[in-house]
């Protein structure tokens, strides 16, 4: 976020403030993957060529430690056509046992006490 913008949010009525704090927002180089299976939810398998590296560089991934029976990650791309590929090609993707995989778009609420920091950031690793 570039600094014109941090200082018209610093300036933002309260009332402004508190209806953007009711908004969700896209984040569209993050996405959000589900129904991983076991022997994928590493991240020695997952930054592979052959898994989630083909779409682009990734630049953070971050597990779901609290969900035991459904397996998901999110992932942080280094740009929104990457994440936009990994999305197309991967969600409903058929993986075994009937089993496929759910894949969206990270959506965050908007917080404007830190507007430097990433959505992704928020969350534990």
């Amino acid at each position: 976020m570039n600094f014109e913008k941090i200082q018209k949010l610093k300036n933002t009525s309260p009332q402004e403030k508190d209806e953007l704090l009711n908004r969700y927002f896209i984040s569209k180089n993050i996405i959000l993957i589900s129904n991983l299976p076991e022997e994928l939810y590493s991240k020695e398998h997952l930054y592979q060529k052959k898994y989630l590296g083909q779409y682009g560089h990734i630049i953070q991934i971050l597990f779901d430690k609290n969900n035991k029976n459904n397996k998901s990650i999110i992932v942080q791309f280094d740009t929104n056509n990457q994440s936009a590929l990994a999305v197309l090609f991967l969600d409903n993707l058929l993986i075994k046992n009937n089993q496929r995989l759910k894949v969206s778009y990270f959506i965050t609420k908007y917080c404007y006490k830190s507007p430097i920091q990433s959505p992704i950031s928020k969350i534990k690793n």
